[in-house]
């Protein structure tokens, strides 16, 4: 079994970025890798996580495949909406 092991990370940043850093440091009371640490995590819980839990969130609560409607609805509701509208305009005359 390999070994898992720490790694070091060096980036460029700017000044700016430099004293964000700075002020969360201080005010959360952590050092520099902590607070690139918890910004990795919270950036893959949100990027990963979050959509993935979204659309179980979404099926599990039934709201997708709730209504009916043509199958390529997804790729064509431009169209769809269009046909609608001119028909709806057209109908008022």
């Amino acid at each position: 079994m390999s070994e898992v092991r720490d790694i070091r990370i060096n980036a460029r940043i700017d000044a700016a970025q430099a004293a964000q850093i700075d002020t969360i440091c201080e005010r959360e009371g952590i050092n520099r890798t902590d607070l690139l640490r918890r910004a990795i995590d919270y950036y893959y819980q949100s990027l990963v996580l979050e959509k993935r839990a979204a659309r179980d969130v979404l099926t599990s609560s039934g709201l997708i495949g709730c209504a009916e409607g043509p199958n390529d609805l997804a790729s064509q509701d431009k169209r769809y909406l269009t046909e609608q509208l001119r028909r709806r305009h057209d109908g008022d005359r």
